[in-house]
């Protein structure tokens, strides 16, 4: 049998990228590349769509989405974030050390095969302590815990073009 490449498969954003996983999961195919020119910056790609990334600009922005709310909060004990990607807002939190425990969920079992990959950007947060990992819909989620259990909640989801994602840009959602 020919085994083929998953590179045709990808999408145009991955053309002329070195690829350097790929998991073909029950919902998505996910990739991370490896971007030309940048001198290794990767992003997440799934199902043909870029999720998430650790070039200079994703860092900062990535990592406001965890500042952030951290220093809006009034206390600094439990932390939830929503759509893991590469993990560095998750890792943003971590580095508030009042949160003692930060819950990182995603819908996506594959994009915690990622973040190894990531490990330079999001200070190893597959193994910290204090994260704590859930394989789940945000939204419901959130919506099976007690209300005030979080001091901060951030997230940074897909956009809302992506099927089923739509809920986490609702008003409902929001409150």
């Amino acid at each position: 049998l020919l085994r083929t490449s998953a590179e045709p498969f990808l999408g145009r954003l991955a053309q002329g990228h070195k690829v350097i996983f790929v998991d073909e999961g029950i919902q998505d195919t996910t990739a991370v590349i490896e971007l030309a020119g940048t001198g290794g910056a990767r992003n997440i790609l799934a199902n043909g769509i870029s999720y998430a990334g650790d070039t200079p600009e994703a860092k900062r922005y990535m990592r406001l989405l965890g500042h952030l709310p951290a220093l809006h909060a009034k206390q600094q004990r439990r932390g939830l974030v929503i759509c893991l990607g590469t993990g560095m807002t998750a890792a943003a939190l971590t580095r508030h050390p009042a949160f003692k425990a930060i819950d990182l969920v995603d819908i996506s079992p594959v994009v915690y095969r990622t973040l190894p990959l990531f490990a330079r950007s999001n200070d190893r947060i597959f193994e910290n302590p204090r994260a704590h990992i859930h394989i789940q819909d945000g939204r419901v989620f959130l919506a099976q815990v007690p209300a005030g259990r979080y001091d901060a909640i951030t997230l940074e989801p897909p956009p809302p073009r992506v099927a089923g994602v739509a809920a986490l840009y609702s008003r409902e959602f929001y409150e």
